[in-house]
């Protein structure tokens, strides 16, 4: 029996796995600021402005040394909707 949970539990996840992916959106725009005491970036889109957190788990661009190096240049992020935090950041 406790097989059987442990089975049913372990197919859950990995069934229910990409479903969050799906709670991800995609913006795009150029980045104007980043406070790296608050962990809060601010992007100029087509939208208007937009702050989104980021967190120590964010994917940055490889060669990064610090997010605010990609200050006035075009990025994408990647925010999880639920958590409202960047996953990755990519530069356009």
């Amino acid at each position: 029996m406790k097989n059987r949970i442990v089975f049913l539990s372990l197919l859950f996840l990995l069934s229910a796995g990409p479903a969050f992916r799906a709670f991800a959106d995609t913006i795009q725009g150029t980045l104007k600021s980043v406070d790296e005491n608050t962990k809060k970036m601010e992007l100029d889109t087509a939208r208007g402005f937009k702050s989104i957190a980021y967190t120590t788990a964010t994917r940055w661009p490889a060669g990064t040394a610090a997010p605010s190096a990609l200050v006035g240049k075009e990025v994408k992020v990647e925010q999880d909707d639920l958590l409202e935090e960047a996953l990755r950041v990519e530069e356009i």
